[in-house]
């Protein structure tokens, strides 16, 4: 950021302080501590900006609010907060890292021997990497959260299709991600199933299976031929990447992120129809990409993802699959790494590489590679 910035609305750059917002690195010390380690950002919103994120910030932790569903912002299943093992946004469990999101407001009084130096209302919420992840996209481009197809500051990558595609079944996915499903697919005319079992799957539906702790969409995905598992998506949560790796391993085609957006879900139905050979990554279970070639008449920009830690690699495909749009590929690069092929004009090559660094964060090697240039 610039100076000028610095001391403006990150968002609208305008004068007025509404709030500030910081983003904190911790690390777990005991079973039930955590210790901050880095201050990540911390970020000036003017009153308007500041107003709506506090709105976003309560409205994660009440799931009955009204008008937030196809927002893609992550909610809690309860109301109830679980402790400082889950994330206090998606209610996934936490490993050994998170960050805090704290909202301070401006108008607000010092207080001495406080850590925030100020008494009110505050809003803390220690998260995973992936609902991270959500405030940054969402602080770069509010747009991006509140439904747009559109983004201006990056012109063609902003737009997505919605082709043509057939019928859905659902199998133990959360309340909240079969919502969407139905949205998205009454509004395409489709029809949407529950099932509860895999033999009810029809030939040429598309399945979303919710996976889980005790390996059900291992269990789902098994138990079909090799065609039919073509055509599964298996929908995970951060703390649910076991289960989601096996199955992909027995030969499910990809996996969605949890909670669902229509951009996904209209990638998924492009990919299922999809006959030519996989090959699948043995550590987690992705598919392989292929050369970058041009599709859907816009180039290829290929990137290669590497993490210091090789077991960050799936939950790295997680996040990268929750926020580029859904036709945009993710998989896996066969050599340890994850692989992302996003379709657009080459000339936004530089703007991607700057959304893949927010969107990942730090301590993840980017790598672009040779742009596939669409037919002019």
């Amino acid at each position: 950021l610039d100076e000028v910035r610095m001391d403006r609305c990150i968002i609208c750059e305008r004068s007025e302080h509404g709030g500030s917002l910081t983003i904190t690195s911790e690390v777990r010390a005991t079973t039930a501590t955590w210790n901050a380690v880095s201050s990540l950002d911390e970020l000036i919103l003017c009153e308007t900006d500041y107003a709506r994120f506090t709105a976003f910030a309560d409205a994660m932790a009440n799931p009955d609010m009204a008008g937030t569903a196809m927002l893609g912002m992550p909610m809690r299943e309860t109301p109830d907060m679980l402790g400082p093992d889950h994330c206090d946004c998606c209610q996934s469990e936490l490993g050994g890292h998170a960050s805090t999101i704290e909202l301070v407001p401006t108008s607000q009084e010092y207080r001495r021997g406080s850590r925030t130096h100020r008494q009110g209302a505050l809003r803390r919420l220690r998260v995973c990497r992936q609902c991270l992840t959500w405030w940054r996209s969402a602080l770069d481009d509010p747009s991006a959260v509140l439904g747009a197809g559109w983004r201006e500051t990056e012109g063609s990558v902003g737009g997505w299709m919605n082709p043509g595609h057939g019928d859905a079944a659902t199998f133990s996915i959360r309340p909240r991600d079969e919502a969407i499903l139905a949205t998205t697919m009454e509004a395409d005319g489709r029809s949407l199933r529950r099932i509860s079992l895999s033999q009810a799957l029809y030939a040429g539906e598309v399945a979303f299976v919710g996976t889980g702790k005790k390996n059900r969409a291992t269990v789902f995905v098994k138990s079909l031929d090799e065609a039919s598992r073509r055509r599964i998506a298996v929908v995970a949560r951060p703390d649910q990447l076991l289960d989601a790796s096996q199955a992909l391993k027995w030969g499910a085609r990809e996996m969605l992120a949890s909670p669902l957006s229509p951009q996904q879900l209209i990638g998924a139905f492009m990919r299922a129809g999809s006959t030519e050979p996989l090959r699948r990554d043995a550590e987690t279970g992705l598919v392989i990409l292929g050369p970058a070639e041009a599709r859907y008449g816009q180039s290829c920009l290929p990137f290669r993802l590497k993490a210091r830690d090789s077991t960050q690699m799936l939950e790295l495909a997680l996040s990268a699959r929750r926020f580029l749009r859904g036709y945009d590929e993710v998989g896996s690069d066969g050599a340890g790494g994850v692989s992302i092929y996003v379709y657009c004009d080459g000339a936004h090559a530089k703007r991607m590489l700057a959304r893949i660094e927010l969107l990942i964060g730090p301590g993840v090697q980017i790598v672009p590679g040779t742009i596939a240039r669409a037919a002019a």
